[in-house]
Formats: structure tokens, sequence, C-alpha cells
């Protein structure tokens, strides 16, 4: 599966419900009810389902999902300029306890120091 193409299908579902993912958290959970809430997805509940569906699939081979968080901090800090103005924001957001996790979520230094240019 495309990831890319995963998370277009996901956006389009979203806004066919009628919810704005410009503003607030981009995945969120769903109450038993099936109402989409204002809060962020806790770690748990991505780690489960990501165990269940390796496990359905017969794939589960010790992955976890903490490169959504990585991939989310680098998206905000790299990838959209102005998501975050400030580490406190990243760290709210990702879910980092310490400025110097941000630093390290974000590859800051190295991303810095790298004489590599991105694909467009």
């Amino acid at each position: 599966m495309c990831p890319v193409k995963g998370l277009e299908d996901y956006v389009k579902v979203m806004k066919s419900e009628g919810v704005d993912l410009s503003v607030g958290y981009l995945f969120r959970p769903m109450s038993n009810s099936g109402i989409i809430l204002e809060e962020p997805l806790k770690y748990n509940a991505i780690h489960d389902r990501l165990k269940y569906y390796l496990a359905t699939l017969g794939l589960d081979e010790g992955e976890t999902p903490h490169s959504l968080r990585v991939g989310c901090a680098l998206t905000m800090v790299h990838v959209l300029p102005g998501a975050a103005t400030s580490s406190s924001e990243v760290m709210r957001h990702v879910g980092c306890f310490t400025d110097e996790s941000v630093q390290y979520y974000t590859w800051v230094g190295l991303l810095k120091d790298s004489e590599l240019e991105c694909i467009q």
C-alpha cells in the first residue's frame, strides 16, 4: 500500500465527515458511538492497531509506530514551515517531553550540516 495514497484517502474521508484537518490534530480518535473527537490519538491506540494489522497479515517483525512520531516532527519543522513556531509546539503535538527530544526527532544538526539536497 502506498502511504501517500493512504493519506490522501484518509484526508478525503475526513473531509466527507466534515472534519477540518487544517486545524488541530491530523489523526484523531473516534468515540465508541462513532464521533470523531478533537483530541490527539494516543500512542497505545496506534500501537495496538498497528500490531493487530501486522499480526493479521502475518507480517509482525517487531515494528512499532515510533516512526510516525519522527515523521510528524520532521514534517512540522522542515516540510510545513510555520506549522510549529516553537519547540514547545512540536513537543505538545508530537508528545516529546524535552527540547532535546525535539532536536533529536527533527535532526536539526544533521540537516543543517548536510550537503544533501532534497529531491523535489
